[in-house]
């Protein structure tokens, strides 16, 4: 599948990832960047700056709710190991979903490096233990899994890390 990311406009990485793993799970527009964005604003208060995935899922996943499951996965009181994080994400992807990882994205010069944010990438095909990811800055990475459970590079002397805790949307299809 080529997957057709879409790119983020301003602080809408949640919504551009959001968007873009559910028309790629159904190989169709279901979303535009606006139109999920106009619809989050009609249904919470919140300002942009504020959304995640548990205020967005049950928007995205309304009109889709007969062909798509939108899971969340975030270690609260209990954390799931690496292993049991990968094997989600493997289940996903090979049923034709989309897994969207949160990251930390940690400044690293000048020293003691700094958190400056989140970020997600959109994972959506892979090879073995190597994982093809759409970047809603409007570009492809692949990364291991070994990677995918600590850090790697971002580029411009930053890092993406796992948080402390595993944070996932899973956007996987009810039949294939």
């Amino acid at each position: 599948m080529a997957y057709k990311g879409i790119t983020q406009v301003g602080n809408t990485c949640v919504l551009a990832s959001v968007a873009g793993a559910v028309n790629n799970a159904l190989d169709r527009q279901v979303w535009a960047l606006r139109d999920l964005e106009a619809a989050w604003q009609g249904t919470c208060s919140l300002p942009l700056e504020q959304i995640n995935f548990s205020n967005v899922q049950p928007i995205a996943a309304k009109p889709v709710a007969t062909e798509l499951r939108l899971t969340q996965y975030v270690d609260t009181h209990t954390t799931i190991s690496s292993a049991d994080y990968l094997a989600r994400i493997d289940r996903c992807i090979d049923g034709g979903g989309v897994a969207i990882l949160s990251f930390e994205v940690w400044k690293n010069a000048p020293l003691p490096p700094v958190l400056v944010g989140w970020h997600m990438l959109s994972l959506f095909s892979r090879n073995g233990a190597m994982y093809e990811a759409w970047d809603t800055i409007g570009r492809f990475h692949t990364v291991s899994a070994q990677q995918l459970t600590s850090a790697f590079p971002y580029g411009q002397g930053h890092e993406l890390h796992m948080h402390d805790h595993h944070d996932m949307l899973l956007v996987e299809r009810l039949t294939p």
